[in-house]
């Protein structure tokens, strides 16, 4: 028995120790898509994850691979299908081994009328019950019968829909990026209201000398580059003068 059958028997007997008033119901919504709506009126806090821990087991122990049911709504109805009738048969007091009989048997009925007409569905369903009468006691095998005709052929078909018929999805994905609050720093090293401000004024009065300083320096450069461009068109005008002058004497 592997991992998984192990975890996900050991997940069933909690399960059904657990009082419910009703298991899970599909419908189809108003755009004619199928849905699964948990209607669950569990009185057990935490009946919800616990069955999403189940159904995760039930995941692994049939080799799926992962799915998105927001994406994808066939594989998370057909995983409830047979989650719940697992469940039903271990309330029912099925023992483990007729306990994984009967959700084999549930599952070939399932593929087996996928594109038949109901009538010919139930007429499966009385053959798979001969075939299965050395595999489970006759107790066991009515009460299996009998769920399935109030669930699965109740909504017979909404589950043709699901099997047969391939789902138009019109979906706009966005990425977010999400920020996550900063850690808290303990309490023990913040400061006081009254010296946090006085050491605001602080930084301000620090800021500001900074700019004066940056400003008053800049002054400076720019008074000593007009200087010196000052005194070399001085220059220039008393060299041109002089040379004016030295022409002058020669002639």
């Amino acid at each position: 028995e592997s991992q998984h059958a192990i975890l996900l028997r050991s997940h069933v007997s909690d399960y059904v120790k657990k009082p419910r008033l009703a298991l899970d119901r599909h419908y189809v919504d108003a755009d004619g898509r199928a849905r699964a709506a948990e209607r669950s009126s569990s009185t057990v806090e935490g009946t919800g994850p616990q069955k999403e821990d189940g159904r995760q087991l039930l995941t692994k122990l049939l080799n799926w691979d992962e799915f998105d049911e927001e994406r994808d709504l066939k594989p998370g109805i057909l995983l409830d299908y047979l989650y719940n009738t697992i469940i039903f048969a271990a309330e029912k007091g099925f023992p483990w081994p007729s306990v994984a009989v009967a959700a084999g048997f549930s599952h070939e009925l399932l593929c087996e009328t996928k594109g038949k007409t109901i009538e010919e569905a139930i007429g499966k369903l009385w053959d798979k019950c001969e075939k299965y009468q050395n595999k489970l006691n006759s107790n066991y095998l009515q009460h299996l019968s009998n769920y399935l005709l109030v669930t699965f052929f109740k909504h017979y078909h909404l589950y043709q829909f699901v099997l047969c018929e391939v789902r138009e999805v019109d979906q706009t994905i966005h990425e977010l990026e999400v920020h996550v609050p900063q850690e808290v720093p303990p309490l023990k090293n913040g400061t006081d209201v009254e010296l946090w401000n006085y050491q605001q004024q602080l930084a301000k009065l620090s800021e500001a000398e900074a700019q004066l300083r940056n400003d008053m320096s800049v002054f400076r450069e720019a008074r000593l580059l007009k200087n010196e461009q000052e005194m070399n068109k001085f220059y220039m005008d008393l060299r041109f003068q002089n040379k004016e002058i030295i022409e002058k004497t020669e002639k």
